[in-house]
């Protein structure tokens, strides 16, 4: 399966009061790297919706934090798509902090979905095709 990583620098909206990360902004750093994972292999998100007609919400997230992220560090998501199947798409994560450090490791699963219509839908062959 494919692999991407990206590094994003954490701003100061990113975290608490004491300058640690936000949880839920992890969740949104693998969403970016999830994002620029597809772009990457030259198909965005605006693609699948205009081509397709499929969005793919996610519909589960675990996540295991480990240490905190912290105001100014350099963060690493490191993005494995683990299954890519006709109406699911899993993925694994690894944060780091830029000294290599582990700071949670996290899994999601998205769905196809019809844009117009929300009900399942199958993800495209082209879509399926970037990840085997």
């Amino acid at each position: 399966m494919k692999t991407f990583s990206m590094n994003i620098r954490v701003y100061y909206k990113d975290t608490d009061a004491g300058g640690v990360v936000y949880y839920t902004r992890y969740a949104e750093f693998m969403e970016m790297a999830r994002t620029e994972m597809l772009r990457s292999l030259g198909m965005s998100a605006q693609n699948l919706i205009d081509d397709y007609g499929v969005i793919c919400p996610v519909v589960e997230l675990t996540v295991k934090y480990k240490k905190p992220a912290r105001y100014d560090d350099i963060v690493t998501v490191v993005i494995t798509v683990t299954e890519a199947q006709q109406l699911k798409l899993q993925s694994s994560y690894e944060l780091f902090n830029q000294h290599k450090e582990l700071l949670c490791t996290a899994g999601t699963t998205n769905v196809g979905v019809d844009s117009q219509t929300f009900k399942l839908k199958k993800f495209p062959p082209e879509f399926l095709a970037l990840f085997n």
